[in-house]
């Protein structure tokens, strides 16, 4: 029977455990029944009952230090620092397999990123982050997403089962390095595999017990502290010491060779026997995990930073964007190392604490090559595990027509002018949403001067969006400016606080402003009365009102409404800014008595003359109806100065 007899050790004067016996076993008999070996307050471990193990000869004496409470965290941390060597191997294997859990997923991801450019943000941020911020229905994109969030389903479940067997991999390696007498790496991987459904089902265990009693503290504290952050941080620290009891379980089952039940009650006799031991323990791991936490951050910081650089890498061609792919994909393998570094190193203390208490680390012996009966064969990588990696993979490949078939997105240049403005403004202000972009034919302007239609009158686009409007971008639209132009009878700057329709028009020429040319916002309102269309003969046929911009020596914007056969003027705040070859008209919502049901944008060459002398619309006919408003056309603005 492997077992470890050591002389008994002199307990801290922390406490008083039950005096040692008399004279310890001597080595060379045979060792005693389990029940009957405890020093120094220890509690036995249970043996091995199989018969091989009991003819193999008996290990050399060891004897294990017990370190006091203070110095227990001091004596793992020289236990992981002399194990540095075994445990770079088993990181690495840790990472690889982590990158066959993620890889696939992640290079799905990457590939959806490169198909929207420089829209990703603003299409997954749509997607992903509440209907607040939607965009415009995208069906493949959606369909891909939602391969995607499968495969990261079943990564999440593939990276449990690999934390399983790191946190055995860790405490074997680091009890066989205090023992003397080192694992290999593939020793540590049969100790995982011998030992992967005990410590599953005792964490899930101490995982549920310590999440329970967190939410219980949470809601006790919840009236007495108005921060939600710092009641979390008190009710985690309080739970973490009132499960300290638990602290040795899965020492217990890797090092002592115990179920997961009977486990549960060796970490609550050991937790008997020291008690601040046990706490130091699991407080040291609050500790690490915190800092854990705060590196991530960190880590996620640089990521961030040079996610503009990875970015432009993966829209700007293959090599570039194999270049950024490889950089990702070492980026995982790198965390699924530093993963396994880090969770041996929490579990350092808890080795040293069990052995100082226990002197028992036969159950590693189960797992050597050396053993009377060496351990079964077993896989690097379980036919489970192999079998949902190369699944994965192969959804990805499957996935690589579907995502190629994802309608690139349109760039809108009001959010370009929204977010240059905003960020010139400050750094804290983020711009996000949807305007609704229609596209329209060049050249398709009728009824124009025989020498052809003026670039400045050719509608090619138009964008319209609900828009919160703060100072910084009223400012663009001051009326004073040379190239603003506003109504005789504008209202205050207040009239926009509850913000406004903002409208783009973008002609495909460059605004001649000294020309006599105007550009028209049609809308139909709810409970108004539209305009009758006259088979096409009508420019503003189908609208209830219209915002019309007139550029020429005097710019001016006006207002109209219709009474169903005429239209008659009326008051507004509306401004209109042209820059280049596109006119923003900004309406405001005081102006209206609702939202919109419909829009267009109208261009006339010359009013006097109607559609005669030259007219753009972004209607397929002119006596079609308006078109839609569509209800996901907002922009938000969020200052978080």
């Amino acid at each position: 029977m492997l077992r470890r007899v050591v002389d008994p050790v002199e307990p801290p004067a922390e406490s008083a455990p039950p005096a040692p016996p008399a004279e310890p076993a001597p080595p060379a008999e045979p060792a005693a029944p389990p029940e009957a070996v405890s020093t120094s307050g220890a509690v036995a471990a249970e043996q091995p009952t199989e018969p091989a193990l009991e003819a193999a000869p008996l290990e050399p004496v060891r004897a294990y230090e017990l370190p006091t409470a203070r110095k227990v965290v001091s004596s793992g941390l020289q236990l992981a620092l002399a194990s540095t060597s075994d445990l770079r191997r088993a990181s690495i294997y840790i990472g690889l397999l982590v990158l066959g859990a993620f890889g696939p997923t992640v290079v799905a991801v990457l590939l959806i990123v490169g198909r929207l450019g420089d829209r990703a943000g603003d299409e997954l941020g749509g997607l992903l982050f509440g209907e607040g911020i939607a965009g415009p229905p995208q069906p493949a994109l959606e369909a891909a997403l939602l391969i995607v969030a499968l495969e990261a389903l079943v990564g999440l479940i593939l990276f449990i089962a690999i934390s399983i067997d790191a946190q055995v991999m860790g405490i074997a390696i680091l009890g066989g390095r205090a023992g003397e007498r080192p694992l290999r790496m593939r020793e540590a991987l049969v100790r995982a595999r011998q030992t992967f459904w005990r410590v599953a089902g005792a964490g899930a265990v101490v995982g549920f017990a310590g999440t329970f009693i967190q939410l219980l503290i949470v809601s006790a504290l919840a009236g007495l502290s108005q921060s939600a952050e710092a009641a979390d941080v008190v009710a985690a620290i309080i739970s973490t010491v009132i499960v300290a009891p638990l602290a040795y379980v899965s020492t217990s089952i890797v090092l002592g060779d115990v179920g997961a039940m009977e486990a549960l009650s060796r970490s609550w006799r050991l937790f008997r026997v020291r008690q601040r031991l046990a706490i130091v323990v699991v407080l040291f791991t609050l500790v690490t995990s915190a800092i854990q936490l705060f590196a991530l951050s960190a880590g996620l910081d640089l990521v961030t930073r040079a996610g503009e650089l990875l970015h432009v890498s993966l829209t700007e061609g293959a090599l570039s964007f194999a270049i950024a792919l490889v950089l990702i994909l070492a980026a995982v393998v790198a965390y699924g190392s530093l993963t396994f570094t880090i969770g041996a190193v929490v579990a350092a203390p808890q080795v040293a604490g069990f052995l100082g208490l226990t002197f028992y680390s036969a159950g590693l012996d189960r797992a050597r090559t050396e053993a009377a009966t060496p351990p079964r064969p077993f896989r690097y990588v379980t036919r489970p595990m192999a079998i949902a990696i190369i699944g994965l993979a192969g959804v990805v490949a499957l996935e690589i027509p579907a995502i190629n078939s994802i309608p690139p997105p349109k760039n809108s240049s009001m959010l370009q002018l929204l977010r240059t403005d905003a960020a010139a403004e400050s750094d804290l202000i983020d711009v996000i949403g949807y305007p609704s972009i229609v596209d329209d034919a060049a050249g398709d302007v009728p009824g124009a001067v025989v020498h052809g239609a003026p670039a400045d009158a050719d509608l090619v686009r138009a964008e319209a969006a609900y828009v919160d409007v703060p100072g910084w971008l009223l400012e663009q639209f001051e009326c004073a400016a040379a190239n603003v132009a506003c109504s005789s009878d504008a209202n205050g700057s207040d009239t926009f606080d509850d913000g406004a329709l903002l409208f783009l028009a973008r002609m495909s020429g460059p605004i001649d402003a000294s020309q006599a040319r105007s550009v028209s916002v049609l809308l139909s309102i709810d409970g108004e009365v539209t305009q009758f269309r006259r088979g096409g003969t009508e420019p503003f046929g189908g609208a209830s009102r219209t915002v019309t911009t007139t550029l020429g020596p005097s710019p001016n914007v006006r207002s109209i409404r219709s009474d169903g056969d005429h239209f008659v003027s009326e008051s507004t705040s509306a401004r209109s800014m042209w820059t280049g070859a596109d006119l923003y008209t900004l309406v405001a919502l005081r102006d209206l008595p609702s939202e919109p049901l419909g829009w267009d944008v109208v261009t006339l060459v010359d009013a006097g003359r109607g559609l005669d002398g030259g007219a753009d619309t972004l209607r397929a006919a002119w006596d079609a109806p308006l078109l839609e408003w569509d209800s996901y056309a907002s922009v938000y603005i969020d200052d978080y100065r």
